[in-house]
């Protein structure tokens, strides 16, 4: 898991002064050269598929903490100063504060792994957005499966057990979850290939095994 160090105000002109965390998180991530996790959090801030507009980082570049060109569609738009490395360095030697961030810029790294096994069937890989979101909140909700090995051996665990069938294949984002509009009620299909895996005790890396009934109906994984 990433850390991303936070610096909080401790006095009134540190309020002042220093950017919001939402501010110091972003500009870690370019710091870092962490882009495409940049994008995405920049993206989250506005609740947007796309940048946020520059007006955003007035109080930014006012402060000095970074530049930017006068149209930005990607955080690689944007030049962090000498000031604002500082304030990340000054940060690092002193407080760090784990936030939402750091599952998403962890999920963010491996989530195009996760989706390219959901392509049996075209059209199945679901929204990398969607996936990133709905793979943060899964983690979130169960701590116990919050484990990119065992994600990845569930998924697989699923497509093998499809046998070649996909015309109802899950969509990738579907798989994490899905709410049925119909009934309201959610449904996880990774919670459930993570709760077999677990209750098996099979291992969370190598081939995926496959799930067969035994003779009192039961299902049971080989």
């Amino acid at each position: 898991m990433i850390k991303i160090p936070i610096l909080f105000p401790e006095t009134k002109e540190d309020d002042k002064q220093l950017p919001s965390y939402k501010m110091q998180i972003l500009l870690y991530l370019i710091y870092k050269k962490k882009y495409e996790a940049a994008d995405i959090f920049a993206a989250s801030i506005t609740k947007s598929k796309t940048f946020p507009h520059t007006a955003m980082f007035a109080a930014m570049i006012e402060k000095g903490y970074m530049i930017c060109k006068p149209i930005i569609t990607t955080s690689k738009d944007i030049a962090i100063t000498k000031k604002a490395s500082d304030l990340l360095k000054s940060a690092e030697k002193t407080k760090i504060a784990q936030t939402k961030i750091e599952i998403n810029v962890e999920i963010s790294e491996w989530i195009e792994e996760y989706r390219e096994i959901f392509t049996a069937k075209p059209g199945k890989k679901g929204l990398k957005g969607e996936c990133i979101r709905k793979m943060t909140v899964f983690f979130e909700e169960h701590p116990e499966f919050a484990d990119k090995d065992l994600v990845m051996k569930a998924a697989k665990l699923y497509i093998t057990n499809l046998k070649g069938e996909y015309t109802y294949m899950r969509q990738a984002d579907y798989f994490i979850k899905k709410k049925d509009t119909e009934n309201d009620r959610i449904t996880s299909d990774l919670w459930v290939f993570c709760e077999m895996i677990i209750s098996a005790n099979i291992p969370h890396q190598g081939s995926p095994n496959v799930i067969h009934s035994n003779s009192s109906g039961r299902q049971i994984l080989e």
